[in-house]
């Protein structure tokens, strides 16, 4: 009786697998992500790319995005959506092209569409559209504890460059992250040093700001192309979309809430039926920019648990602001 080659059957059944596999995942309705030119150009073809194929194997299911030209009426974009794909499984839309979605959500009422506000503190009109927010408390408070540790050891103040919308409640937040995460150090420091208390202050990032002498860390929230030509050396953290590559050496941490970082934890929320979330950044130490093992150690922990330091109530600090 002739038996088969297990040489020939093993790899067959795998390609007949792969195969199966191959065709459900394409079958299954995609995710859109409406995105424009400038978005793409920010945050790296490359990088881009490997994003929305991580986001869309660890969802099982097709991300596509559909790019629109900056400046297009909500009419068109609504269009361009529409076109991109019969029967999406979710569309999520920029804050700026609220009106494109609630424009697609009148015509495809069946369909759920997101819209992501980031930071920004904006109500959409139409309560049909569900609502995605930066965790605004978790980012300052891990930004504040993280510009603490990355200036471990340093004697110094701190900036936070804000663009002008910043209201009292967050900046406690940062203050809490820092003041929890030196009263830590202070607990676990087994040696005689004495780590600094630091001071912080909040300067508006349009204003030409020149004495950096005496700053240890700089978080920056708000655009941050004056700040790139700067030309000190003090470590940042950024609030930014950007890829890492086209940042300074000095930028060693980025805090990233585009849609593809999104997107999954999003998706998550809105199969419970939530109208509005909120969702943690994500927080990455860049590659290589930071040579202490142990800081990036106590960073890359910080980041998986943002509430390492946290206490349960936040306190006010005496640390003084500056506009």
């Amino acid at each position: 009786m002739y038996l088969p080659d297990k040489r020939i059957i093993f790899p067959s059944a795998f390609l007949v697998i792969l195969g199966i596999i191959c065709l459900i995942f394409f079958s299954r309705s995609p995710v859109l992500i409406v995105v424009d030119d400038s978005f793409s150009m920010m945050y790296g073809p490359s990088r881009l790319l490997k994003r929305q194929v991580s986001v869309s194997l660890k969802l099982f299911r097709p991300v596509r995005l559909v790019t629109v030209s900056e400046g297009s009426s909500f009419d068109v974009i609504s269009i361009s959506v529409k076109n991109a794909v019969k029967n999406p499984y979710t569309v999520f839309f920029p804050y700026r092209y609220e009106q494109a979605a609630a424009h697609f959500y009148d015509d495809n009422p069946g369909i759920p569409v997101a819209v992501l506000c980031g930071r920004h503190r904006l109500n959409p009109q139409r309560p049909e559209l569900t609502v995605i927010r930066s965790n605004v408390t978790s980012d300052y408070y891990v930004a504040g504890a993280a510009a603490t540790i990355l200036s471990e050891g340093n004697t110094g103040h701190l900036l936070f460059f804000h663009d002008g919308l910043i209201i009292n409640a967050e900046r406690e937040y940062v203050m809490s992250g820092i003041k929890d995460t030196e009263s830590y150090m202070d607990k676990t420091d087994t040696t005689e040093f004495v780590n600094p208390r630091r001071s912080i202050f909040f300067i508006n990032v349009s204003s030409n700001y020149s004495q950096w002498e005496n700053v240890v860390c700089a978080i920056i929230n708000g655009a941050a192309n004056d700040y790139f030509e700067k030309t000190h050396n003090v470590p940042s953290i950024i609030f930014s979309w950007i890829d890492p590559q086209y940042t300074p050496n000095r930028v060693k941490i980025i805090i990233d809430d585009s849609p593809l970082t999104v997107v999954v934890r999003a998706l998550e929320e809105i199969k419970t039926g939530k109208t509005e979330i909120l969702l943690n950044s994500e927080f990455s130490v860049i590659s290589g920019r930071i040579n202490d093992k142990k800081t990036v150690e106590k960073l890359e922990k910080l980041f998986k648990n943002p509430e390492i330091y946290k206490k349960t109530t936040p306190e006010s600090t005496d640390q003084p602001i500056m506009q």
